[in-house]
């Protein structure tokens, strides 16, 4: 019997291979964060600010508030995880509508929408409870934007989408994370975690779950 041939690359193949899988993984590097963090606004009809958010997220949210054609201000999420029994406020949602509107924006423009106490899929249950709001509201063909920390952005976007529907148009606003640096996330260990986790749970979304 004639033994099997196996050809593999020359030094000259292998360094050639060597500098396309660099320049592969540099272009991952750079690229994944502006992947996993778009900004791609509708500029009207509400304001959906995920009430998690830090409080260095405040400011830009009054700016897009102010620069926007927007009827009110959207605050999303369900109960708080710690300090629920040291304030009046029992959702991330209250919370935050609150300190919108000690901020300085007018209490009937903000509208909290607490959403049910879930272990997982927490940014499609606060979509979910979004939904039930506008239909409760008669609103039909909403536009809106949600406002999320960086790389959480596309997977709020595609959650939110997958809960509203083909009639709601969905926009989308990623705030610069406070923990890192979003141009250089390989140099800490949270933007590390951060872009690795939120890889993994897109991927999850677009693949493997389902409403």
């Amino acid at each position: 019997m004639r033994s099997a041939t196996v050809n593999v690359p020359t030094w000259r193949g292998w360094l050639v291979l060597g500098v396309l899988g660099v320049v592969f993984l540099v272009l991952v590097v750079h690229g994944i964060h502006p992947f996993l963090a778009p900004t791609d606004p509708k500029g009207e009809g509400y304001l959906v600010v995920e009430g998690w958010l830090h409080d260095d997220a405040v400011p830009v949210v009054l700016s897009w508030f102010g620069r926007g054609k927007y009827q009110s201000i959207v605050t999303t999420g369900g109960n708080l995880s710690r300090g629920s029994l040291l304030v009046d406020y029992g959702s991330f949602a209250k919370l935050a509508a609150e300190t919108l509107i000690r901020a300085g924006v007018p209490s009937e423009l903000v509208k909290p929408v607490p959403a049910q106490a879930v272990f997982r899929n927490r940014t499609y249950s606060s979509a979910v409870a979004v939904k039930d709001w506008l239909s409760h509201a008669g609103v039909v063909g909403a536009r809106l934007d949600v406002v999320t920390s960086g790389a959480h952005a596309r997977r709020s976007r595609l959650l939110f989408e997958m809960a509203l529907g083909a009639d709601v148009d969905v926009g989308i606003i990623a705030l610069p994370p406070t923990a890192y640096d979003h141009d250089a996330w390989w140099r800490t260990s949270s933007g590390v975690r951060t872009v690795i986790g939120e890889t993994i749970a897109y991927l999850y979304a677009k693949i493997l779950f389902w409403p």
